[in-house]
């Protein structure tokens, strides 16, 4: 449950002590005096919560506003730390009618109507929880044949974000749609327009470009399948391939061939440590033990037949 007189703190760069509450208390009240704006708030207390940040309480949720409005008493006091931004809660709702959260005037598929959040908290607010919505964003395509499409709401804090899960539906005029958490996906793919990183196909502006050969036609009319070259890098592999100095995987690629080579490395000083540096190879070495075996035996075999006689 968040609190509404409380401040959220990250001392995550701070370099001082951050076990010191007393010392970071008296730094803070410091802090307050130096603005006028903020010199006559008064911090009641600080509580301590994981992840290396602090809750600085304030009297009541006006004085904290205010704070979170003027911060130089927090940076002017304990360099490196940072007010921590407010944590919102995302749900996801699928087959939401477009008609009725949309903006008709607009009609672009994407903007929402000026009164969304207003007419959602009036539609879902419920005794136990009221619904304030800080954020909303429509996901589906524009396309203008669909009739529904799927979008996400930001609940204030996380009691209601708890009870839409739980009821399942959520209203919207006189429609309701489905809820579920919702997931962020991995976006580090590229644009499917052009083949590059860094924007995706809804924001490209530039001509199309195959993801294996660069040329420009669609990566199923792809007509050379012996010659690939990424059209974000120019080298000789396709634009998926991790070994792509601009692909956002680009990481793990030298990551694991780190990893190989210092596994190889580690076999070959084995090899040394067991075999001796003048005996590169268990194979070799094995052969040179055999050759001595047969040179010993035939000469042992040798030495009867030279006494009998």
């Amino acid at each position: 449950m968040q609190d509404d007189r409380a401040v959220s703190i990250d001392l995550g760069r701070f370099k001082g002590s951050k076990n010191n509450y007393n010392v970071i208390r008296d730094g803070l009240r410091a802090g307050l005096k130096v603005n006028k704006v903020t010199e006559k708030l008064t911090i009641k207390s600080l509580r301590p919560v994981p992840g290396g940040r602090i809750d600085v309480v304030f009297a009541d949720k006006d004085k904290t506003n205010q704070a979170k409005q003027h911060t130089r008493w927090l940076t002017s006091s304990l360099t490196g730390a940072c007010v921590k931004g407010e944590q919102w809660y995302p749900v996801k709702f699928d087959s939401v009618v477009k008609q009725c959260v949309l903006d008709q005037d607009l009609n672009d598929g994407k903007t929402l109507n000026k009164d969304f959040a207003k007419n959602f908290k009036a539609d879902n607010s419920c005794e136990t929880a009221e619904c304030t919505v800080m954020k909303a964003t429509w996901l589906s395509k524009g396309d203008a044949k669909k009739k529904v499409g799927s979008m996400v709401v930001w609940p204030k804090n996380r009691v209601y974000e708890e009870y839409l899960l739980r009821t399942g539906t959520a209203m919207f005029g006189a429609t309701d749609a489905f809820c579920s958490p919702f997931i962020v996906r991995d976006n580090s793919g590229p644009c499917y327009h052009c083949n590059r990183h860094e924007h995706k196909q809804a924001s490209c502006t530039s001509q199309i470009r195959c993801a294996i050969c660069s040329k420009g036609h669609r990566r199923d009319e792809w007509p050379n399948k012996d010659s690939p070259k990424c059209p974000a890098c120019g080298d000789a592999h396709t634009v998926f391939d991790w070994a792509c100095k601009l692909h956002p995987q680009h990481y793990r690629h030298v990551g694991q061939h780190k990893a190989k080579t210092r596994q190889y490395q580690g076999s070959a000083a084995m090899d040394v440590d067991m075999y001796g540096s003048t005996q590169a190879s268990p194979t070799t070495a094995s052969s040179a033990r055999g050759g001595a075996q047969v040179t010993s035996t035939a000469s042992t075999s040798k030495t009867p037949s030279s006494s009998s006689c």
